[in-house]
C-alpha cells in the first residue's frame, strides 16, 4: 500500500466510470437517483452561479453540474476506498504480527518445558 494516490486515482475513476455509465445506460432512474444524491451538490452550484445563467433549460449548465458532481463524489469515494483499506491493512497485519508472537511464545515455553 505504498501508493496510495494510484489506489485512491483508481478507485475515484472506477466510481465515476461506473457512475457516468449507469447514466448512459440508464437514462430516467440514473436522473432520478442523481437528483436525490447530488442535492447538496447542486445547491452548492445554484448558491454559485450567477441567476443570468441559470435558466430553463439550460442543457448544458445543467450536464456540467452533474458530471463535475459526479467527479467530486467518485474522488470522495475513492478517498474513503483507500481509507478503508489501510485501516484492514493495519488490521490484519497487527492480528498476523499477534499470532505470530503468540506462536514464537507457545514455541518458546513448550522447548523450555521439555
Amino acid at each position: 500500500m505504498k501508493n496510495r494516490f494510484f489506489y485512491w486515482m483508481f478507485f475515484s475513476g472506477l466510481a465515476f466510470v461506473f457512475g457516468f455509465g449507469s447514466i448512459v445506460l440508464f437514462e430516467e432512474p440514473a436522473f432520478d437517483m442523481a437528483e436525490v444524491f447530488l442535492e447538496p451538490w447542486f445547491v452548492f452550484c445554484r448558491f454559485v452561479t450567477p441567476l443570468s445563467w441559470q435558466t430553463f433549460g439550460n442543457i448544458p449548465l445543467g450536464l456540467s453540474w452533474l458530471v463535475i458532481g459526479l467527479g467530486f463524489y467518485s474522488t470522495f469515494i475513492g478517498a474513503i476506498c483507500v481509507t478503508v483499506m489501510a485501516i484492514m491493512r493495519l488490521i490484519v497485519t497487527g492480528l498476523f504480527s499477534f499470532r505470530r508472537r503468540e506462536a514464537e511464545e507457545d514455541i518458546a515455553t513448550n522447548s523450555t518445558q521439555q
